[in-house]
């Protein structure tokens, strides 16, 4: 369903199945992908028919986590979010003796993400697939993405059993939720699973109170400093918190992990030249292949780019989404991804921060989705290069696509604008389960 369609929720019908005494039928969730999930719980509580649970492994990292997102719930959680220590490599080798199966076997009804599915095998209720990204294009294929890499044993055969519950499991699901771009379709064909794909589109909600224009700073701020450098020290940023994958062999096409990240170097480096601005990319360093970094820093130092990048080093391996949401304001526009054409979390808070964003996209598959879209659609050198000067020297131009990006935002993927198209579907989604 485009989010341009309106749909009224189903009338009352049956709700008896998986129901409380309180009249709302409870929905587990597992695989808070980018906090996706969390969010996603927000909207269904809003409707008090709905009693969403989410599940959280307590070995997740930061940006996993409810207090990315919301500081407060730190070491606070209301009772609706549980964590527990649900997967490790036992229990993804034997996933019927996580604890995980027997909690999501309270519910009728649950909803899995990232490697939730290598559980769904063991589970009673009806189950959905809310795909996330890897864990649809390369999770459930362990033997094709290891076979060839230089890891230990143990690791493969570890990877193998992995990929053969993740592929069991999502060929088990009652419905997957998913996107029509390529390195989504592909898996589906190969799984043979398009008859259980849902024909509506299940936008990510965006908390407009955390990724907003205004840069909420102060000097208690954990960033503050770094932020402070960043605007001293250029006039003109471009924020690219994306991880670099710089191999484009066939198989990281076709799962969507080429980034293609070094068409921004070059195209940035061309910017420079044009400009008397003090031009700054923004990066982030993150945990990586060695290949992967040692070929981007060579391209930074081939195109003498050092004294225009600025590095910044999250303090446990990533920054929690409410210090991310500080960057993006901070900065003047945000790139992402030149590879395969789809887009992610990153392209959404930037543009729910009111920036312009660069990122290859498949404009094919976004009008299945869309009436429109501000993401500027660049795939060379030179299409960065121009769009950069253009941000940089046109005021008009720039606030324009400033005011596409946050309008956008609030039209297709604020709470407010998901609540309805999530419940109608939910509903749908447990109707069927009892007729």
């Amino acid at each position: 369903m485009k989010p341009t369609e309106t749909r009224e929720p189903s009338d009352s019908p049956r709700l008896e199945k998986g129901t409380r005494k309180s009249g709302r039928t409870r929905i587990a969730m597992y695989g808070n992908m980018c906090n996706n999930l969390y969010q996603v719980a927000k909207v269904l509580r809003s409707d008090d028919r709905l009693e969403p649970h989410l599940f959280l492994d307590s070995k997740h990292r930061i940006q996993m986590l409810p207090e990315s997102d919301d500081p407060e719930l730190s070491g606070n959680y209301p009772d609706w979010i549980h964590v527990g220590e649900y997967i490790s490599p036992f229990y993804t080798a034997f996933p019927f003796l996580s604890p995980l199966v027997k909690e999501l076997n309270q519910f009728e009804y649950v909803i899995l993400c990232e490697h939730g599915p290598i559980f769904a095998l063991f589970l009673r209720g009806r189950k959905a697939f809310f795909v996330g990204g890897g864990d649809l294009t390369m999770f459930p294929f362990g033997v094709r993405r290891y076979i060839n890499r230089k890891l230990p044993v143990v690791e493969k055969i570890g990877a193998v059993i992995r990929g053969f519950w993740q592929k069991s499991g999502i060929r088990s699901m009652n419905s997957i939720w998913s996107q029509p771009f390529e390195p989504f379709c592909l898996p589906q064909r190969k799984l043979g699973v398009q008859n259980l794909v849902s024909p509506s589109y299940f936008p990510i909600p965006m908390d407009l109170e955390l990724f907003k224009p205004e840069a909420y700073i102060d000097a208690k701020h954990p960033l503050f400093e770094e932020l402070r450098k960043i605007r001293e020290r250029f006039d003109f940023t471009v924020f690219h918190p994306s991880r670099f994958v710089v191999d484009d062999s066939r198989l990281m096409r076709e799962t969507g992990q080429w980034k293609n990240n070094l068409l921004l170097l070059e195209g940035f480096r061309q910017f420079v030249q044009r400009t008397d601005l003090r031009a700054g990319l923004v990066l982030i360093e993150k945990a990586g292949h060695d290949r992967d970094r040692a070929t981007v820093l060579a391209k930074i130092t081939e195109l003498h780019l050092e004294e225009n990048i600025y590095w910044l080093k999250p303090k446990d391996g990533q920054f929690p989404r409410n210090q991310l949401a500080a960057l993006y304001s901070t900065c003047d526009c945000v790139a992402d991804d030149f590879g395969v054409g789809w887009f992610g979390s990153i392209v959404l808070e930037g543009l729910a921060c009111g920036r312009p964003v660069l990122n290859r996209i498949d404009e094919i598959a976004m009008r299945k989705l869309y009436p429109r879209h501000p993401i500027i659609n660049v795939e060379s050198v030179s299409e960065i290069a121009n769009v950069l000067s253009m941000l940089s020297s046109d005021i008009n131009y720039y606030n324009q696509k400033c005011s596409e990006s946050r309008q956008w935002i609030q039209d297709y993927h604020s709470r407010q604008h998901c609540a309805d198209s999530y419940v109608a579907n939910v509903l749908d989604f447990i109707h069927a389960g009892t007729t």
